[in-house]
């Protein structure tokens, strides 16, 4: 079967999935509202977390598959010589340490 073809299958056998009614069953896939007052404090900070999780998600993997579309060995890159670069050691060091900080700050004040 050609690329093209294979691909075309997956996508019908995705939509087939998607529009199934079994798919379709439960969407309380999430946490449900609270009972009680600190339940419902958390409900908020808990939605926003997830929120700017799936964004994260969404960024690295766009510039994931940017970056092996447009630098794939078929035309011709070259990797770039650099090794042990500080800098940018720090920097990917920096970011995930403020957005956990970003997330347990909200937390933290639903808590206390």
């Amino acid at each position: 079967m050609q690329a093209k073809g294979k691909f075309l299958l997956g996508l019908l056998s995705s939509a087939l999935v998607l529009i199934s009614p079994h798919t379709n069953a439960a969407w309380e896939i999430y946490m449900p509202f609270g009972a009680n007052e600190f339940a419902l404090e958390t409900y908020s900070p808990q939605m926003l977390i997830t929120i700017v999780c799936a964004f994260i998600g969404v960024v690295v993997y766009s510039v994931l598959i940017w970056s092996l579309v447009k630098y794939r060995r078929s035309n011709g890159a070259k990797a770039a010589p650099f090794h042990q670069n500080t800098a940018i050691e720090i920097i990917w060091s920096i970011i995930p340490i403020l957005i956990l900080l970003a997330i347990v700050i909200p937390s933290m004040h639903g808590i206390v």
